[in-house]
């Protein structure tokens, strides 16, 4: 009865993370590849879906029983959560925190662009001698008399 729930919380855990996968793989292959028609993104996207779980199939026994030889079975599987550990760590701060700070970056300016157009539109409507008109970012434009001559 253990092993029974315990393939069913497998299948269902599976299940939520092939799903997402798969629509992250055809997300990347639109961005880089350029292609748009739903037929050669879902062919892409299937054949580097099973491509990975291929070679992850024929490697991992390989690399298991290779290292189940050299240091034992506990060791090996010490070995393995480690690097997964390492490989989770590395993803989370090249894959997860870049996006997540490039988000809040595009917010920031977006609200600097908001302010300094506004502060556009109120300058523009009182000109005198010199005046800084605000450009995107924190740049300005020194503007001099332009209604002389």
């Amino acid at each position: 009865m253990l092993s029974i729930t315990g393939f069913l919380i497998l299948g269902v855990t599976t299940a939520s993370v092939f799903v997402p996968l798969l629509s992250e793989i055809i997300d990347a292959i639109q961005e880089k590849e350029g292609v748009y028609d739903s037929s050669q993104i879902n062919d892409k996207a299937s054949a580097a879906f099973n491509i990975a779980g291929s070679i992850g199939t024929i490697v991992g026994p390989i690399l298991g029983g290779a290292l189940d030889d050299l240091v034992k079975f506990r060791s090996t599987c010490d070995i393995f959560s480690a690097s997964d550990a390492i490989l989770g760590v590395i993803y989370f701060f090249v894959g997860i925190l870049p996006p997540l700070f490039q988000k809040k970056r595009e917010k920031k300016i977006d609200e600097e662009n908001k302010e300094n157009k506004g502060a556009a539109d109120k300058s523009v409507s009182s000109w005198s001698d010199n005046h800084k008109v605000p450009l995107l970012g924190r740049s300005y434009l020194e503007v001099s008399n332009l209604s002389a001559n």
